[in-house]
């Protein structure tokens, strides 16, 4: 009692003394409160995009099924290798798959591309989710004949109004499927933040087999729960053999292959590349330079309060009294700057979801909130912050040389300069960690300026992009886009138009693949698209040799093909592509010739390696989903509303999904450097006006001891501009030495950025110097006005300063 009754009375004792340094405590809060804002807001974003547990029962237990091929890395797998290893391996109390599928789910007045996933029937039940409203699938729907999936919660409330009629409702979701359940709320699936609209079982999806048979594309998410019992070892050891069988038995897709098996944990790291990691550590540079702000203030204000703690020692008071009656102010400022810091992160949390989330993005799900988590992590964040920099400016204070203290004597002003020793110190520090967050955010800024100035391979023109669905199939498929052509290009403002089964960049644009059958060679899966006759002459995508396709590759004309450089370059490295053939498995035998060559352009990423890619005449394929993409002499996006418009003449049942521009895919495709940039350079500014702040601070309490010795060198005969150049050195010597400790610290830090860093050196010269120079010129600005007032020292007055 006595002991809490001591404690109350030193916070009483502080909050009074605080109260008299408001301009004190003010700086303090403010410095504090960007360190734990930006800290909690990181947490918040790391936390939804990466660390929070699933929606489901025991996320811990779950481990994670992935196969690794002889070219390396860890990928998915087949349907029929997931089914081999459910009824092989022993050590599984259950495994699921999963697969990302975009069906149209069309209704009347209505249509919508989903974003949905087939599944396998025990999806629901190995992850212990049940359902809001009706039920959901179970294994025993596998051999029920039925066509029946799960909607999300959100699509319910979105779509339906959170009608409980919509199970038992037959649906048109690229087929007819029965609703029988709703998805718990919040419940998204295995992603966190990727929303889900249904859930298919693979029986329903696929009820010929012909996929769950398929082994030539690796497609499924694998995970399941390990029986009671099993040893992670067990289990890997019996995972290890089943893919040495399947090895043996289909050498042709299993040659090379081995089956990985990681916990939940494993999983996570691996795919957080460290990310994560690197952006705590990134924000925790920000907080340690508000720290050192911090340090700084306490430092000097023990300083000015040297004679009256030398007075209260003197009268008997014990050190650790002293020191408890310090630590007391901390921990208010600390409070108080909590405070402020949860306010402000609160603030920021409700900016990040414009911040972070691709625009026009209507499936990305980043549920940024505020919760006991995050609260926690704050409360440890500001308990390690009160002690490790409140504690030694206390302890530091605690113990003056009481005589010369009181008289102010030699050793007081040794004890001074001993404190602005440490404030140098301090500054120095700063300027080193503001040295290596400048840099890391100077190397994510140009990593994204280089990706929007990335040659793509096709004119970057501000094209019209629409996702057109006919509600047909084969020939009259084609007579319907034969006939939107001609109507979209008598469309004022509507310049060259074409059409593409999937355009650059639109999140699918690499998801057909087919396997090539090429002379002399094993058969290789191949990505492809299917395109109009003038499609590279209206994207700009340069040919680079024979023809491009022309009006006259029709359904019965000679089958042909167009491949790009890296596939000529894969196939035929010393030989002339143009005139040989391929087979495409899928087409019976059926022979087509090499007509052209053209450049490589971007298909999935900007980012991405280029790879084998061909195109196929529209009119000889089956397709009958395409993008119309046009370039246009005004906004495309005005033209989006007569498009509609004509797509509904043409005729009524059939639909836009979506319309957007190319620039907006492009800019689509680079949000994480975007983001990158952003959030990192974000704390950078931060991070510059909390070394400035530091910088000022020092100089202006430095003018200010120093104000006889000014004043007197200004009556010897000094210049005011030798007071200024006087001051400016301190301040130089401070930052230059706190650089080189920055460049010298970047150097060993900046490879840590290496997997978000992309066509830039992380050793590149020129954001080093630009990063150098930036802090030279923020040391002026910050020691130019304490320097002018030392230019204004009257010596008369500074001669009778104490």
């Amino acid at each position: 009692m006595d002991m809490l009754s001591s404690v109350w009375r030193d916070l009483r004792f502080a909050a009074r003394t605080l109260a008299k340094s408001r301009g004190f405590l003010a700086v303090a809060v403010f410095c504090l409160a960007l360190g734990i804002g930006a800290n909690s807001t990181m947490f918040s974003l790391v936390d939804a995009i990466w660390t929070r547990p699933l929606p489901v029962r025991d996320p811990a237990g779950l481990v994670y099924l992935n196969t690794s091929t002889s070219r390396g890395g860890l990928g998915p797998l087949s349907y029929a290798e997931f089914l081999d290893y459910r009824k092989q391996a022993g050590s599984f109390s259950g495994l699921l798959a999963t697969e990302r599928r975009g069906p149209v789910l069309i209704g009347e007045g209505y249509t919508d591309a989903t974003m949905s996933n087939v599944v396998s029937e025990n999806y629901f039940t190995l992850l212990g989710v049940g359902a809001q409203v009706g039920r959901v699938f179970t294994d025993t729907d596998a051999t029920a004949g039925r066509r029946i999936a799960v909607m999300s919660y959100n699509l319910w409330q979105r779509r339906f109004g959170g009608d409980p009629s919509v199970v038992g409702r037959t649906l048109r979701l690229s087929g007819w499927y029965q609703v029988i359940g709703v998805a718990p709320k919040g419940f998204r699936g295995t992603e966190l933040w990727v929303d889900s609209d249904f859930w298919i079982p693979m029986s329903s999806w696929d009820p010929s087999g012909s996929e769950q048979n398929s082994r030539d594309s690796r497609s499924q998410d694998v995970m399941g729960r390990l029986r009671a019992g099993v040893s992670m070892e067990h289990a890997r050891s019996e995972v290890a053999a089943i893919a040495g069988r399947l090895e043996q038995a289909y050498p042709k897709y299993n040659g090379g292959c081995r089956g990985v098996l990681m916990t939940a944990g494993e999983y996570l790291n691996r795919r957080m590349h460290g990310v994560p990691y690197l952006l705590l550590g990134i924000v925790a540079l920000v907080l340690l330079i508000a720290c050192a702000d911090l340090a700084n203030l306490l430092l000097a204000r023990a300083g000015s309060r040297a004679h009256e703690i030398g007075v209260r020692l003197a009268m008997g008071a014990s050190r650790g009294r002293l020191v408890r009656q310090l630590m007391a102010e901390s921990v208010l400022i600390c409070a108080l700057g909590t405070g402020a810091g949860l306010l402000l992160a609160y603030w920021l949390i409700s900016l990040l979801p414009a911040v972070i989330i691709p625009a026009a993005n209507n499936y990305i799900h980043l549920d940024f909130r505020m919760d006991h988590r995050l609260l926690a992590f704050t409360l440890a964040t500001s308990v390690v912050t009160v002690f490790v920099f409140g504690l030694a400016p206390a302890l530091r204070a605690s113990r003056p040389d009481l005589i010369e203290t009181i008289k102010g004597g030699s050793a007081a002003e040794s004890g001074r300069r001993s404190r602005v020793h440490a404030r140098s110190a301090l500054v120095v520090v700063q300027v080193a960690l503001f040295m290596i967050l400048l840099t890391g955010s100077g190397l994510l800024i140009r990593t994204f300026i280089y990706s929007m100035n990335l040659d793509l391979g096709f004119e970057r023109r501000d094209l019209l992009v629409a996702d057109v669905l006919s509600p047909y199939g084969g020939a009259r498929a084609h007579a319907f886009y034969r006939q939107l052509l001609e109507r979209a290009r008598a469309m004022p403002g509507m310049g060259e138009t074409t059409l593409a089964l999937r355009a650059p960049l639109s999140g699918s644009g690499g998801g057909l693949a087919r396997e090539v059958d090429i002379a002399g060679r094993t058969a290789e899966r191949v990505k492809c698209t299917a395109i109009d006759w003038n499609y590279f002459r209206t994207l700009g995508i340069r040919l680079l040799g024979g023809r491009g396709f022309d009006a006259h590759d029709v359904a019965d004309s000679l089958p042909v093909v167009e491949i790009n450089e890296t596939m000529a370059r894969r196939f035929w490295p010393n030989d002339n592509p143009v005139g040989k053939t391929i087979r495409l498995t899928d087409e019976q035998g059926l022979e087509r010739t090499i007509v052209g060559v053209v450049a490589d352009a971007r298909v999935n990423s900007v980012v991405e390696e280029p790879a084998p890619y061909f195109y196929l005449p529209f009119e000889q394929t089956r397709y009958g989903q395409l993008y119309l993409i046009a370039a246009t002499r005004t906004d495309p996006l005005r033209l989006a509303k007569p498009l509609r418009a004509e797509v509904a003449a043409v005729d009524k049942q059939a639909s836009v999904l979506e319309v957007t521009t190319m620039k907006m895919l492009v800019r689509s495709q680079l949000y994480e450097q975007q983001v990158a940039a952003t959030v990192v350079g974000a704390l950078g500014a931060i991070g510059l006006l909390l070394a400035a702040m530091g910088l000022y601070g020092l100089i202006s309490h430095w003018v200010t001891r120093r104000t006889r010795e000014i004043g007197i060198r200004m009556a010897l005969g000094a210049r005011p501009s030798n007071a200024m150049a006087m001051v400016l050195r301190q301040s130089l010597a401070l930052v230059l030495t706190g650089a080189a400790i920055g460049v010298t610290g970047s150097i060993f830090a900046m490879p840590l950025l290496k997997t978000m860093i992309y066509g830039v050196n992380v050793f590149d010269p020129a954001t080093f110097i630009a990063v150098v120079v930036l802090m030279l010129l923020v040391a002026a600005v910050a020691t130019f006005v304490p320097a002018r007032r030392a230019t204004r020292i009257e010596p008369t007055v500074a001669l009778r300063y104490e």
